[in-house]
Parts: C-alpha cells; sequence; structure tokens
C-alpha cells in the first residue's frame, strides 16, 4: 500500500464488494449526522491520524524514499433498523459489523489490527458504527 488515498481506495473496495454495501458520498466527519442523507449498508473510511510504526519507523532517503507508517483507519457504517422488530435488526447490525471485521482481517493479514467496536442506535432507526483498526503501510516521501 502507499499513500493515504491507497490505504482508503484498500479498505473501502472489498466492503464495497459484499452484497448490498455502498461508499457514502458524504466525508467521514459528517457520515451520519443527518440520517435523512444516508442508505442502508453504507460506510465510510475514515483515517485520522497516522504515526511513524514503533518497530520499524525507519526513513529511507534516494528514489525509494517511504516510512513505515501505522494508521489509525475507522469505518463508519450506517444498518436500518425495522420498526417492528428492533432487537432482532440489531443483532443484524452486529453479525454486518463481524462480516466487515473478518474481510478486512482476512485481506490484510498482519498489517491490520482491530483496536475497537463501537455501534450505538440513533433516533432516527439506526444503528450507526465504527470499526477502528491500526493498519501497518508505506507512506512515500518522494513524488
Amino acid at each position: 500500500m502507499g499513500d493515504l488515498a491507497d490505504l482508503r481506495a484498500t479498505i473501502a473496495a472489498p466492503i464495497e464488494a459484499l452484497d448490498g454495501w455502498t461508499v457514502s458520498r458524504w466525508a467521514p466527519d459528517l457520515f451520519g449526522r443527518d440520517t435523512d442523507h444516508i442508505l442502508h449498508h453504507a460506510f465510510a473510511v475514515h483515517i485520522p491520524e497516522s504515526v511513524p510504526h514503533p518497530g520499524n519507523g525507519r526513513q529511507r532517503v534516494g528514489p525509494e524514499a517511504v516510512l513505515i507508517m501505522e494508521s489509525t483507519v475507522e469505518v463508519l457504517w450506517a444498518h436500518r433498523l425495522t420498526g417492528d422488530a428492533q432487537v432482532a435488526s440489531g443483532d443484524a447490525a452486529t453479525d454486518a459489523e463481524q462480516l466487515v471485521v473478518q474481510t478486512l482481517m482476512a485481506l490484510l493479514g498482519e498489517h491490520i489490527v482491530l483496536e475497537r467496536l463501537g455501534r450505538r442506535a440513533a433516533p432516527e432507526g439506526w444503528v450507526l458504527g465504527v470499526t477502528r483498526f491500526k493498519v501497518v503501510h508505506r507512506y512515500a516521501l518522494t513524488a
């Protein structure tokens, strides 16, 4: 993986390939703020922070000037609750969350570490979740 746009695309692609999942058109910081503008199984990939990898943060100069980085990656997602079966559709939301985790862990192997799973029910009938990972990747220092 290269820069942060590549990392975001690498995370988003396998989720979008899951049946019924759609990348949100909203910026990640705005995702879920207005539930009128989200779809069932919409998601956004947010990379709020990157730091040099503590075990291998070496910098190489020359034609392959790179850093080995560790980035926080958040997958923000939405799952529609049904009005007549909120407990069952809440369970379906956690099943969908687990599918996202399984998909990403299988894809990235030792380069990804699950850090946290969070979710909350929104009054408008949604479960809004955030799945947070740490991902080790390359970061180019030259164009």
